[in-house]
């Protein structure tokens, strides 16, 4: 890796590289920017199969946040009251059962806009 952070490999045709990132205990990108309209979102693990954790940051006010399928409907959802820094979600559904399998999407919302993270959900254990 060089100073700006680029990773670069020279490969031969047919040759490949298993490449695993990991993010720094504190990411910088959890915090918006203080110039950011809205809040910061981390889901973790993804993908995932047993508890997912959504790590909140710059929250302003009351904020809602919400698992959405492909189609936009929510799955689950809670209000998150203010100095709230986290909330965790099993894979249940809002009216009852377990969301299945896919590819779903986490929104949290505030008075300053919103954030989206995609999420791979595969299924509860």
């Amino acid at each position: 890796m060089d100073s700006s952070g680029v990773v670069a490999f020279a490969l031969d045709p047919g040759d490949f590289v298993l490449l695993r990132l990991a993010a720094p205990a504190n990411p910088a990108w959890v915090q918006p920017p203080a110039s950011s309209a809205g809040p910061g979102l981390r889901v973790a693990p993804n993908p995932a199969t047993g508890l997912v954790r959504f790590d909140v940051a710059g929250v302003t006010g009351v904020a809602r946040l919400e698992v959405l399928d492909l189609a936009g409907r929510a799955v689950w959802s809670r209000a998150l009251p203010p100095g709230t820094r986290a909330a965790t979600w099993s894979g249940e559904r809002a009216g009852a059962g377990r969301a299945g399998s896919g590819i779903y999407f986490v929104r949290l919302r505030d008075a300053r806009g919103a954030v989206v993270r995609r999420i791979a959900w595969l299924g509860g254990r």
